[in-house]
């Protein structure tokens, strides 16, 4: 789909590049997150691959029947002059007027929202229209330049919702981290002088490299203790000191991956019982496409916890050999008489969970 090889960027009248020697692939349907330090030059480089600015040196070659749908987080496409209305449809204007307030129904435009002037929005709501354009390309590779700057709790998880049910390939940059979390298969982190590539969402690659750095603090350890102990030291000893590094390594990534799914699941249940909470009011009862919205949205809830339980159920796995555990609560395919995975069963079960030489 997608290979770069040993690119650079230089600005002119600089003589050092913003960054070079960067390198990777992206496959077809693939989701990745590229991520870095604020001015390291993410943004340059999306740039770069869809062609608005050239390379310094490097290659990009880009597959057959390849077509980009590119967000610009300026929203520098957007024509001010336009009603919200008007900007969607001039981009397409073989749709009919109903198909179009449709598509802006889903992006949160209904009424007489959809005549006002695109110069008028705020940033969220230009961000949405934008949006709303993008999805609407057809497009089989979609880059996207920090898609949830400006957007309220709502309108991100319409963006997470259409993004989820996207099934070509994704580049996107963020320094949401939940989004990342949600969205990301793998990570490309981006360096002045390369990159570094984490398969896994972006906590995922924050265990990665806690892990990395304590095997290297043991190593150093074990290192000066040989150092330290007589000539005659036993291979059973050496085998012993492995053996409980090993043993300690895997306790911490057992406890690491409970606690984030933990905080994954807690999440998830606030945000879904808020959105039950708003079926339940009377006031909403009449307006059809407030309703509709909420529903989508716990459609879009119900997904997400699908998406979770997979890793969930390995990390379940690998607990349920050492202590009895229920079954995991959120079953692919489980009916539920209520929108949303069994979360408080999930959640009680955990802290009354003895499991040795783990704090929970």
């Amino acid at each position: 789909m997608l290979e770069v090889r040993d690119l650079a960027v230089t600005f002119e009248g600089k003589d050092r590049p913003l960054f070079e020697h960067v390198g990777f692939r992206l496959q077809r349907g693939e989701t990745v997150a590229l991520i870095g330090p604020n001015g390291i030059g993410k943004s340059t480089l999306l740039q770069t691959l869809v062609g608005r600015r050239q390379p310094s040196a490097g290659t990009i070659r880009w597959g057959a029947n390849v077509k980009i749908g590119y967000y610009d987080q300026e929203q520098s496409d957007l024509n001010g002059e336009n009603t919200v209305l008007e900007e969607l449809w001039s981009a397409y204007p073989h749709m009919e007027e109903t198909s179009v307030r449709t598509v802006l129904g889903q992006f949160l435009f209904s009424g007489e929202d959809v005549l006002k002037r695109v110069s008028s929005l705020s940033g969220g709501e230009k961000a949405r229209i934008a949006l709303a354009k993008l999805m609407l390309q057809r497009a089989n590779v979609l880059i996207l330049d920090e898609p949830t700057n400006h957007l309220d709790l709502y309108s991100k998880e319409v963006l997470e919702a259409a993004l989820i049910d996207y099934e070509g390939t994704l580049l996107f940059i963020s320094h949401d981290r939940y989004f990342l979390n949600k969205m990301a298969e793998r990570i490309v982190e981006l360096k002045p002088d390369g990159t570094n590539h984490f398969l896994g969402n972006y906590d995922e690659m924050l265990e990665k490299k806690r892990e990395t750095e304590e095997s290297l603090l043991e190593s150093g350890e074990h290192a000066n203790q040989a150092a330290k102990s007589p000539s005659g030291q036993t291979a059973g000893a050496v085998m012993s000191y492995e053996a409980e590094k090993q043993a300690k390594r895997e306790e911490r990534n057992r406890q690491r991956k409970l606690e984030q799914l933990e905080q994954q699941i807690a999440r998830l249940e606030e945000e879904t019982a808020k959105l039950e909470e708003q079926l339940a009011d009377p006031d909403v009862y009449p307006d059809y496409v407030k309703v509709q919205q909420i529903q989508t949205e716990l459609e879009a809830k119900k997904r997400s916890c699908s998406k979770r339980t997979k890793p969930g159920k390995r990390c379940w796995s690998s607990l349920s050999a050492a202590v009895m555990l229920p079954a995991w609560p959120c079953g692919e395919g489980e009916p539920s008489p209520r929108p949303r995975c069994r979360f408080r069963y999930f959640r009680r079960a955990i802290p009354v969970v003895a499991i040795p030489g783990i704090a929970i």
